[in-house]
């Protein structure tokens, strides 16, 4: 459980995840992101293939249904590489990140 407290001021408010295997080339090839609903706000996830941006998801905060307490992403990210980094971030004054739960599909890929 990751928690990025409100800020009243505009910053950059991150962390990142590295994923390595020792030189291995790895494949990654599904996340699911589980995080605390919020009123208002997105969590934006970019991979990195060794420290090269690639295209930056956008995962709404907010329910999907009224009640809901918690807010789920699955999507493919298809990322191969030997040094694998996911970046979340929220660089909005006054809202928070609550991640509850990553799963990640990754594999060493085959032939390297």
């Amino acid at each position: 459980d990751s928690d990025i407290e409100a800020v009243d001021n505009l910053i950059d408010a991150n962390f990142v995840m590295e994923l390595n295997a020792g030189g291995l080339i790895l494949s990654l090839r599904d996340v699911l992101a589980r995080m605390k609903v919020q009123s208002v706000g997105d969590c934006t996830l970019t991979p990195y293939r060794n420290t090269k941006a690639g295209t930056a998801q956008t995962l709404p905060m907010t329910a999907e249904q009224t009640g809901d307490a918690v807010r789920r992403h699955r999507f493919g990210m298809l990322v191969d590489d030997q040094a694998i980094s996911l970046k979340f971030q929220n660089n909005t004054a006054s809202q928070s990140i609550f991640l509850e739960e990553i799963g990640l599909d990754i594999s060493e890929k085959v032939g390297h």
